[in-house]
């Protein structure tokens, strides 16, 4: 998905997810910090946070499968965010695009790639997108995929797109309250020949970058 828009309004995780992107954004977080830092209480002068922290009591039962998977896969801190809805994670070999690929906001795990599990109706998604980059070291990292084999649309190429799907696959799960029927869908998804595929195509595509040195200018 290109754009901040939904892809299903009907989709209650799809919502929930485009509001994530817009609240992350970093107009909208430093127009909170400067409401925050005008708000004042009494005569000590403390800031009161107009936001209050989101704080979750009890895991999600999605919240609690991928808590197991993050354990069995071993992923390093920072690697991975155990999010109620949308959990996220970077393979390792995702880290390792040269230093001028840096995204151009805060963006998830703060990688260009990105893949999260989702809710849809009675199915667990798998979701691989690119991220904010600047449009020509953006194109070069689309360009490199496709070259490996990893389809991206032609709008993706557009100057002003900003995030890019490139792998979607789901499998169903009869009761989406049952956090082990979850954690199975997740060790689905990832074994999946087609995710190990489109992984292995990846991992080519950004060793390809790797050889060839670009500047933080060279991107601008």
């Amino acid at each position: 998905m290109d754009t901040d828009h939904p892809t299903s309004w009907e989709d209650i995780d799809a919502l929930v997810e485009s509001m994530l992107r817009l609240y992350r954004k970093d107009s909208f977080q430093s127009l909170l910090r400067l409401s925050n830092e005008a708000v004042k209480m009494g005569d000590n002068a403390d800031s009161i946070p107009l936001v209050e922290p989101f704080i979750i009591k009890d895991q999600s039962p999605l919240e609690q499968a991928f808590a197991a998977y993050v354990n069995e896969q071993r992923l390093s801190p920072g690697y991975y965010n155990n999010h109620p809805s949308i959990p996220s994670f970077v393979e390792q070999e995702w880290t390792e695009l040269p230093s001028a690929y840096k995204v151009t906001e805060k963006y998830w795990l703060g990688y260009p790639l990105i893949a999260w599990f989702e809710r849809q109706n009675l199915k667990v998604r798998l979701i691989v997108e690119v991220g904010p980059l600047p449009y020509i070291g953006r194109t070069r990292l689309l360009k490199s995929l496709e070259e490996q084999g990893i389809p991206v649309r032609a709008l993706a190429y557009e100057e002003g797109r900003s995030f890019t799907r490139i792998y979607s696959q789901a499998v169903s799960v009869e009761n989406m309250e049952d956090a082990g029927e979850l954690k199975t869908a997740m060790d689905q998804l990832v074994s999946d020949q087609k995710y190990r595929s489109a992984r292995e195509g990846m991992a080519r595509a950004i060793a390809a970058l790797r050889q060839t040195t670009y500047t933080l200018s060279d991107m601008d």
